[in-house]
């Protein structure tokens, strides 16, 4: 399942207003934050991430185009190399990887083509989303990277595909027992470990671990780490079960992971969890929901000893699509307890935290030429505007997620 329908301003612009509620849930806290907008005019924007030397980097899905058009998961959809990677350097947003792979319908919408992002090592690496059966890949006749991880060259602007994320899909259906399953596949969350990659397979409804081979060869071994099965639908609308779609992977440091998940169509708010596995493996469990269920997960983050989860919208509604405002949560990772962060986002994406807690978020995720980058940051005393620091942060202090 995809996750919409699933689902270049130089300068740093300012009085995007609070963003606190705190009627969402009894008993749920909320801090007052104020949105500053760091990147702009955006197409289909999801990932973050930071570079060893406090660069931001943002992904492109790109708009499609005119090519190959193949029916998957959520219609047809045409090619076009219209992705990209941009990054912000001191102030200056410049695409540095152009001419990616994009997939999207006509007007170019919740394109499938470069998601998440995450640097190992020192090199940035990517993944290249698809929407549907990887036997689909073969008609496209411009390319062959859908559903491969990818490693940028930075100094030249290209890039190399390295392992082949959606033929797990093909060739194991992990989730072949799920009530609703079907071969699709779409590589969309990407977090770096100390071996490799662990990849959430919003298609598949897998978890896929990325092992290299040996150091430094950028081959590497795929294995299943875990598989997401579907739920009851309640509702007299759409199928009887809602399939997992899980989004993001982060994990605490010790070996313990956790996934976030969006829930796929009829997309019933509230039925949303964040996954636990246990270091060394184990049953899957979820974590604990005191203040209330989830909604519409599309991104996870670990920092400093919290969970942040971000929300793409509160409601969905046949012909109106969906509603209301995308949050930011703080999480307890062993109680469960949370924390409003921010409310007023629309149709959020990408998440960073960095260690000394700022906060980046993708806005207006999935929509051509107007998506942005925000950085959410305290709410400044009267009079102490002017001192808030809008540069990126010293090097050393930022990172995309903690490595497994």
């Amino acid at each position: 399942m995809y996750l919409s329908a699933r689902a270049f301003g130089r300068t740093m612009k300012v009085g995007l207003g609070l963003g606190l509620i705190a009627i969402m849930a009894t008993g749920v806290r909320a801090q007052s934050l104020t949105a500053i907008e760091v990147m702009s005019n955006l197409d289909n924007p999801y990932g973050l991430a930071i570079g060893p030397d406090g660069t931001l980097y943002v992904s492109e899905g790109g708009v499609g185009g005119s090519g190959t058009t193949v029916v998957g998961a959520t219609g047809p959809q045409s090619y076009g190399s219209t992705g990209a990677l941009t990054r912000l350097r001191n102030g200056v947003q410049t695409r540095v990887v152009t001419d990616l792979p994009s997939l999207a319908p006509t007007g170019g919408a919740e394109a499938a083509g470069l998601s998440d992002i995450a640097f190992r090592n020192g090199s940035l690496y990517g993944l290249i989303g698809f929407i549907g059966d990887p036997a689909l890949r073969a008609g496209i006749s411009e390319t062959t990277d859908f559903g491969k991880l990818v490693r940028f060259d930075l100094t030249n602007g290209t890039y190399t595909a390295v392992a082949d994320i959606s033929q797990v899909e093909s060739d194991l259906n992990p989730n072949g027992a799920d009530p609703v399953d079907d071969i699709n596949s779409n590589p969309y969350g990407l977090l770096a470990t100390s071996d490799g990659f662990l990849i959430a397979d919003a298609g598949g409804n897998s978890l896929i671990r990325a092992t290299e081979t040996a150091p430094g060869t950028d081959t590497f071994n795929l294995a299943v780490q875990g598989i997401f099965g579907s739920k009851p639908n309640p509702t007299p609308v759409g199928p009887p079960f809602a399939q997992a779609v899980p989004t993001a992977v982060a994990a605490d440091g010790s070996g313990n992971l956790f996934v976030s998940q969006l829930t796929g169509f009829p997309f019933n708010p509230g039925t949303a969890d964040i996954f636990t596995l246990a270091a060394g493996g184990g049953v899957i469990g979820v974590l604990p929901t005191p203040d209330g269920p989830y909604s519409y997960l599309t991104d996870l983050v670990f920092s400093n000893g919290s969970l942040y989860a971000l929300q793409y919208a509160t409601s969905f509604a046949l012909g109106a699509g969906w509603q209301g405002p995308g949050l930011l949560w703080r999480i307890d990772p062993t109680t469960g307890d949370r924390t409003l962060l921010y409310s007023g986002l629309t149709n959020p994406t990408g998440l960073l935290v960095t260690d000394d807690g700022r906060i980046f978020v993708t806005d207006r995720g999935g929509t051509p030429g107007i998506g942005r980058v925000l950085e959410l940051t305290a709410a400044p005393e009267p009079g102490a505007f002017g001192l808030l620091t809008l540069g990126l942060a010293a090097v050393g202090i930022l990172r995309r997620k903690r490595r497994a």
